[in-house]
């Protein structure tokens, strides 16, 4: 089954005083942090022999200025 990135979504949104976010993810093989070009706004495809995962100490958060 693939990563749908506008699921992603749904849990930020629940956030009570989240009116507007900004998401990138990006997969990796690796546990480097992927390059900022690895980044994107799309779904990833999951092969039926992979496993998506998503690392809580890979998530970055920051205010908007």
């Amino acid at each position: 089954m693939d990563l749908i990135f506008q699921r992603l979504k749904i849990p930020v949104y629940r956030v009570p005083g989240i009116a507007w976010a900004e998401m990138r993810i990006a997969a990796t093989d690796n546990l480097e942090p992927p390059s900022g070009g690895d980044l994107k706004e799309d779904n990833i495809e999951i092969d039926e022999t992979e496993i998506a995962l998503i690392d809580r100490a890979r998530i970055t958060v920051r205010m908007a200025d």
